[in-house]
């Protein structure tokens, strides 16, 4: 009986052992993708291959397939790979060796190869996902820079990220477009082009693009694991149905860069100067009150966009207020996300601002910085506006790609000239129904204040004659009577 058990025992962990990380149903489509390498044919066809075999055969050809002794060659794998949809690219042999990892120099590998390759690929952590997409972008024949956002481009494009949308190559390179630039800001080269190390490239995915090995895992997953219908994180993109500057590759690099922008209901304008003028009481009274997320955007004379995404309600204040979920963009013509840092500075939870009334205090709306300087700012007039590159609230760069020359008449690159400004809500009708009620709420203390309680208002003879007139003196009469 002891035996028995223990032979059970025995057997389960070497099952174990033979799934590895897979599940059955896993490791069984995983097999069918190798045989498909193997006869050349789709993971499909080998599907409806083994349902029309017997018992006996069926087990025949997976028990080949799980040989240690046979093996295919490495290109025979990347075309699989290509007629399965995974990836496509003149340099998908080098990508796919370093994606999954096999040696150097090898020219043939084993279904355990596979098996081995794919366990981290699908299974790994988010660090190791990340470290096979860098390795993939090292190795190719560009300066790191490019190969890198090659590689990307092609598994963002592969990943269906863009699926019922247009010009998706032009998509995806915005999302990338400010690795370049985030590289220069955070590694130590004097190179034009810098080279990039894997903590600045993962730290650029961690702020830039989160999603990106949960997506790659999902559609390696989905084309050879059989998985479900693939749910990418920014598979659904954010409908504006109004005219806005915001162009659709900067819409959807938003989508990529945070789920907060992902809905298929549209956004609400609660403002633009388009329609509207360059009036600060109609922007501010536009957004105080809304009971959702907000994203005040700013395009600048010189074509720039940029702007700050926060949750808190805005509310009329001379202090700073919100909280770490408050965020700054440089949407346009390059793409780079600038979330709130952690710090020990007094300064380092100074997230938004808006004052519209007092002139005492800084007269505007912003976020970040300090009390006279803040990190992005716009003035009460509209005029005196600024975008810094640097405050202890937020990472560090510039909103702004554009600049006037240095030997203009306004040689300060911090200001800007504002072309039109529109401010978004995304908190849906919930939203607005808050900000219906506190507008509401906020009138009717206004009324009540304005409203005179005359037994109040004159309580002596001197004042009810001085205040009220006739009034006092015809009740004087009565009295007399």
């Amino acid at each position: 009986m002891g035996n028995s058990a223990s032979n059970k025992e025995d057997e389960e962990r070497e099952r174990r052992k033979m799934l590895g990380p897979f599940s059955e149903k896993e490791y069984k489509n995983l097999q069918f993708a190798f045989s498909g390498i193997i006869t050349s044919q789709t993971l499909e066809q080998v599907q409806e291959r083994e349902n029309q075999q017997d018992g006996k055969k069926r087990l025949k050809d997976r028990k080949k397939v799980s040989d240690k002794n046979v093996t295919v060659p490495i290109q025979d794998v990347v075309q699989f790979l290509q007629l399965a949809g995974i990836i496509d690219s003149d340099k998908s042999e080098i990508i796919v060796s370093k994606l999954l990892d096999f040696h150097p120099g090898v020219s043939a590998v084993s279904f355990d190869d596979l098996k081995e390759g794919l366990a981290i690929l699908l299974k790994g952590t988010t660090s190791e996902v990340r470290f096979r997409l860098y390795s993939a972008g090292v190795a190719t024949d560009f300066e790191t820079i490019f190969s890198l956002i090659h590689v990307i481009g092609d598994v963002l494009r592969g990943n269906k990220l863009c699926e019922g949308t247009n010009g998706s190559t032009t998509k995806v390179g915005h999302i990338v477009s400010g690795l370049k630039y985030y590289a220069a800001e955070n590694a130590d080269s004097d190179h034009q082009y810098p080279q990039v190390g894997f903590q600045v490239f993962n730290r650029w995915c961690e702020i830039e693009v989160p999603s990106l090995s949960k997506d790659l895992q999902g559609w390696f997953h989905k084309r050879l694991l059989g998985a479900g219908k693939l749910k990418s994180s920014c598979s659904v993109a954010p409908s504006i149905i109004q005219e806005s500057v915001l162009k659709p590759e900067v819409v959807y690099a938003l989508s990529c860069s945070s789920s907060v922008f992902n809905g298929e209901k549209p956004w609400q304008r609660l403002f633009t100067t388009r329609t509207q003028g360059m009036s600060f009481e109609l922007l501010s009274e536009s957004i105080i009150g809304y009971g959702g997320p907000t994203l005040l955007v700013i395009r600048d004379t010189l074509g720039n966009i940029f702007g700050g995404y926060s949750t808190s309600t805005w509310k009329e204040d001379t202090k700073f207020y919100g909280d770490s979920n408050c965020v700054l963009y440089a949407l346009w013509p390059r793409f780079n996300v600038f979330r709130a840092r952690i710090s020990n500075s007094q300064d380092s939870n100074n997230y938004q601002y808006l004052n519209t009334k007092s002139r005492t205090k800084d007269h505007g709306i912003g976020f970040g910085g300090r009390d006279g300087a803040l990190r992005l700012w716009i003035d009460g007039n509209i005029e005196c506006c600024r975008a810094r590159p640097l405050d202890f609230t937020f990472e560090k760069g510039s909103l702004r790609t554009r600049f006037l020359d240095s030997d203009s008449f306004d040689s300060d690159k911090d200001m800007f000239k504002v072309d039109t400004i529109e401010a978004w809500g995304l908190g849906e009708e919930a939203a607005l129904a808050e900000q219906e009620r506190f507008r509401k709420e906020n009138a009717d203390l206004i009324y009540d204040r304005r409203k005179v309680d005359k037994k109040q208002f004159a309580n002596s003879d001197f004042d009810k004659e001085f205040l009220l007139g006739k009034t006092f003196a015809s009740q004087m009469e009565r009295q007399e009577r």
